[in-house]
């Protein structure tokens, strides 16, 4: 028996967890739904606590490389404590609220999401179960993307970048960078768009990069005068006047 002890001290023949999610793809802000499996190993073990974790992939700039780090979005307790007996399976609920500032999964600029399960064992390896979780726009969010299309831009790709600074404080900005998909709009190299949820609703900060022209557009270029910065409240009336909204500022 203390040999057995040993072996799930470190892993092996310890309890185990499974994650079952109701549904791995939710609208941000909304609930994801799921339910959590202990099963006990060989030997009996004391849970201490069962914990969520929502985590993605953000790129660092580290001596001048692109690294990419695992970064915790969101975590809950569930505050369970339990002996599990040897063999044993208990099931426990969960509802968790998906934070607003969770990197979006969107067409042509997918972001890896993933939920993490974690059982708190004293003396032991933790148990752990990891589960995909794709993270759609909102209807206000859904409308600037639907509100680009009409303006004729595309989503090139979008980057989850660390931003330690970043007043929302979670360390990190979704970039959406939009390239033209029209001839008209080829005045502008690309237009990048951060969401950034307020009390009031959302905001979007969009930076305008437009393209060089001549040797004063080279200039402008090579300072990076050429790109501005705008604050913008989305409208609350559908992509037809979000488009109107963004147009504004693109003149």
């Amino acid at each position: 028996m203390a040999f057995r002890g040993l072996l799930a001290a470190i892993g092996i023949g310890g309890a185990s967890v499974e994650t079952v999610l109701d549904r791995d793809s939710v609208e941000v802000g909304q609930a994801l739904d799921g339910r959590i499996t202990m099963t006990g190993g060989s030997v009996e073990q004391a849970v201490d606590d069962v914990r969520l974790e929502l985590l993605t992939r953000v790129e660092h700039e580290v001596n001048d490389q692109r690294q990419h780090r695992t970064h915790v979005i969101a975590s809950w307790s569930l505050g369970r404590k339990l002996m599990l007996q040897p063999g044993q399976s208990v099931g426990e609920a969960f509802s968790i609220d998906v934070p607003y500032h969770t990197p979006l999964h969107v067409p042509g600029a997918p972001v890896h999401v993933w939920l993490r399960t974690s059982l708190s064992i004293p003396m032991a390896v933790d148990a752990t179960d990891e589960d995909a979780v794709h993270v759609h726009p909102d209807r206000a969010m859904a409308s600037v993307f639907d509100a680009m299309e009409m303006l004729g831009f595309r989503l090139a790709k979008s980057d989850v970048e660390h931003r330690p600074r970043w007043h929302g404080g979670h360390g990190y900005v979704q970039e959406f960078e939009f390239r033209p998909s029209t001839r008209r709009n080829l005045r502008f190299d690309e237009i990048e768009i951060v969401f950034e949820q307020r009390a009031h609703g959302l905001d979007l900060l969009i930076q305008v990069d437009r393209s060089a022209r001549g040797f004063g557009g080279f200039l402008l270029e090579a300072t990076g005068a050429d790109e501005s910065w705008y604050r913008l409240t989305v409208p609350r009336a559908g992509a037809r006047a979000v488009a109107d909204a963004i147009a504004s500022v693109l003149r």
